[in-house]
């Protein structure tokens, strides 16, 4: 099980030592901890930096507090959409040889935009007339109605 954990993950199962403060008292302690949580948190700088985007000024998900926890990872997609389209906005930018913009900027901007539409844009946004669907692949095999045993040669 070692061996497929090291293989799945793409590192070391070995053990290493981290430093942990407690958050009352201020008080280090060494812990054990897997050696691939180490040098992801060596590499990453300890954060991953979409979180760090997305943290820098306004979180959704940080922003309101809900009992059940599908609310807050809503939230959080939201987060991650907003971030994604302050980068692509900017790469959109940098192509056209402008600056880049703030993203505090960006935040108001789209916040505007949102309160602007009416009810008729919302009404042409949903409707199906103007959605254009990707068609979806064809499958190869038919689809069986039920679950056969199959034996393999293992």
């Amino acid at each position: 099980m070692a061996g497929q954990q090291s293989c799945l993950s793409g590192g070391s199962v070995e053990l290493d030592r981290a430093v942990r403060r407690e958050k009352l008292t201020g008080d280090q302690a060494e812990v054990a901890c897997p050696r691939v949580l180490k040098d992801y948190q060596t590499l990453m700088g300890g954060v991953d930096v979409h979180d760090q985007l997305r943290l820098h000024r306004y979180s959704l998900q940080l922003a309101i507090k809900y009992k059940k926890y599908y609310k807050s990872l809503f939230l959080g997609l939201v987060d991650l959409a907003v971030i994604n389209a302050c980068i692509v906005c900017n790469a959109r930018r940098i192509a056209g040889g402008m600056r880049t913009g703030k993203h505090v900027k960006f935040l108001k901007q789209l916040d505007h935009e949102l309160c602007q539409l009416r009810e008729e844009d919302w009404k042409v946004l949903v409707s199906t007339e103007t959605t254009t669907t990707t068609p979806s692949k064809r499958r190869s095999r038919p689809q069986r109605s039920g679950h056969n045993r199959v034996q393999n040669d293992e």
